[in-house]
């Protein structure tokens, strides 16, 4: 298991959830866990982007998610939006002209 790959499982995200975000199969990322298939070169760098933002929630204390009232399931979703949520672009605006009324 590659390190990017272990950053995002201590972090609380289960299987399905690394695959639903990398889009690719949940076989896959099985293989990744269990060290049969490292991450292929195309999917690489989409592999260490999101252990970074990762990491980043991580420093800022958002992950892990603290049980605390949540059920497991609520603490599984919890992380998984908390991390889709950071590694989501926002999206822009569009740029209005100058005298565009629209």
């Amino acid at each position: 298991m590659t390190p990017e790959i272990q950053t995002l499982i201590d972090a609380g995200l289960k299987p399905r959830h690394v695959a639903r975000l990398l889009h690719v199969s949940r076989g896959t990322v099985s293989h990744w866990l269990n060290g049969r298939n490292p991450p292929n070169r195309w999917i690489t760098e989409a592999v260490r982007t999101l252990a970074e933002t990762v990491a980043k929630l991580e420093k800022d204390g958002k992950l892990p998610v603290r049980a605390g009232q949540l059920t497991p399931s609520e603490v599984d979703a919890k992380t998984y939006f908390l991390v889709a949520a950071a590694a989501t672009p926002p999206t822009s605006e569009p740029v209005q002209e100058e005298g565009d009324s629209t």
